[in-house]
């Protein structure tokens, strides 16, 4: 039993000790309690890229090769996207959180995302441009319709700080929301060709590369961000931190629908004795291959600095204790009551 008792003593005083930290209470029975809000605002700008925005996994398809004197067509199956690549590019963001604790609130995000990206020519295209340098007509490498590679992320969800101090504090950001997708497009081609490269064509074609991709594409996203921020002022800041963005895109957005496209052929699939031949890559009656895919990822990653800013507010909240309420008709009945008592007992 006095075990019991005193467990229940020790009960009480921790309720009292929790309760006291939320509520506290004058001589007079009013109680007060502290209302907690701050709102931070983040605005940043550096470099972005990504990872294989680009189609990454290519379904089966059928390749021309050069085989002996013949161009004949080839079953592909492990073929690759190795001839297009990711650059670094601009960023821009913004990050409105509302904290209603001190250490977890929500957030809103807005970014921006524009990746540039390039054709990486294979060593014997390379070594064919090169050897033309001393031909009639130099052969040169030109771009066109290029377009890079565009994200807006709206996102809403949870923030929270992970280190505080007066100085010094670290954010984190988990954000779900909407992907706004432009993933660019690039044609590549020769601008004209000699006569040893040409031989007898009398209308080569000039094209390498068709890529476009740039038809918008909205999807679902994913944005996980980490922030030091080091507070010079009591409301203002300076910050830096890292952003990750996946965009759930699906291959069936993109296949079958003739707004995206991806026609190539490779170069090396021209050569005899290690070198390109020309007469029959350039071929105006070869077209380019198109290459299917079944799989996209898009993902961004994110590196930025910038100013961060704060108002923070506690407000004291009184409230005046609830009093009992007493019903009349109980009044009345228990009156009644003892009135019909006395008369019994007068009566005896």
């Amino acid at each position: 039993m006095n075990i019991m008792k005193k467990s229940r003593v020790l009960l009480s005083i921790l309720l009292m000790l929790f309760m006291n930290q939320i509520y506290a209470q004058d001589s007079s029975g009013v109680i007060t309690k502290n209302r907690y809000f701050k709102f931070q605002g983040r605005v940043k700008g550096g470099a972005a890229t990504n990872f294989k925005s680009y189609p990454n996994k290519l379904a089966p398809h059928a390749v021309s090769v050069l085989s002996g004197e013949f161009v004949v067509p080839t079953p592909r199956d492990n073929d690759k996207q190795d001839f297009l690549k990711s650059k670094w590019g601009g960023y821009a963001g913004t990050n409105l959180d509302f904290y209603f604790h001190k250490n977890i609130g929500f957030g809103v995000d807005v970014d921006y995302f524009n990746n540039k990206f390039k054709y990486l020519p294979p060593s014997v295209l390379t070594d064919f441009i090169n050897s033309t340098a001393n031909d009639n007509v130099a052969t040169k490498l030109v771009e066109s319709n290029r377009k890079n590679q565009q994200l807006i992320f709206v996102g809403i969800g949870p923030s929270a700080k992970l280190y505080t101090s007066d100085k010094i504090d670290v954010d984190m950001n988990v954000r779900v929301g909407l992907s706004h997708l432009r993933m660019g497009s690039l044609s590549v081609g020769v601008d004209t060709l000699g006569r040893r490269a040409s031989g007898n064509l009398i209308s080569p074609r000039k094209s390498i590369l068709e890529y476009d991709y740039n038809k918008a594409i909205n999807a679902a996203g994913l944005k996980v961000g980490l922030y030091v921020n080091y507070w010079f002022h009591k409301n203002v800041g300076v910050t830096a931190g890292i952003d990750y963005v996946h965009s759930f895109v699906k291959s069936s957005t993109i296949t079958g629908d003739a707004d995206y496209k991806l026609n190539y052929l490779r170069p090396e699939d021209f050569v005899r004795n290690g070198s390109l031949v020309p007469f029959l890559y350039f071929d105006d009656t070869q077209p380019l291959n198109p290459y299917p895919i079944t799989k996209i990822n898009v993902n961004h990653l994110a590196l930025s600095a910038g100013l961060v800013f704060r108002v923070e507010k506690t407000k004291e909240v009184k409230k005046e204790p609830k009093q009992a309420k007493i019903d009349n008709k109980d009044i009345i009945q228990r009156t009644g009551t003892r009135n019909r008592d006395k008369s019994k007992c007068y009566y005896r």
